[in-house]
């Protein structure tokens, strides 16, 4: 019985390390360019639109102008339902048109968190 708890702050530091070494997914950029007057004023619904995608690393406005690039884990959701789901967010508005971009933009590697 002494041996096991003498032994257990050493097992169990190792086994917190074993579970965090789990790699992390891949990522790949999309870019969705943004047309129209009104697309400055519709940022906040596509952000809300974006979010609802588990797959959704991260959603930039501000690197590229007119565009929006959205980090997601790769292969978990096409660039198609994105936009599909920017649209339906902005509703009815004629003022921002979204669109595909098939572009050499890249995900920058994601830091792990502490």
């Amino acid at each position: 019985m002494m041996s096991w708890l003498f032994l257990a702050p050493l097992i169990m530091p190792v086994n917190a390390v074993a579970q965090s070494a789990e790699p992390s997914p891949s990522i790949e950029r999309v870019a969705l360019m943004l047309t129209g007057a009104e697309c400055p004023e519709q940022r906040n619904r596509i952000a809300i639109a974006l979010s609802e995608f588990s797959a959704v690393r991260r959603v930039e406005f501000e690197t590229v102008p007119d565009h929006v690039l959205v980090d997601v884990v790769s292969g978990a959701v096409s660039a198609e339902a994105l936009q599909q789901a920017v649209q339906r967010g902005m509703g009815e508005s004629r003022g921002c048109q979204v669109e595909v971009m098939k572009s050499c933009i890249s995900a920058s590697p994601v830091s792990p968190t502490p």
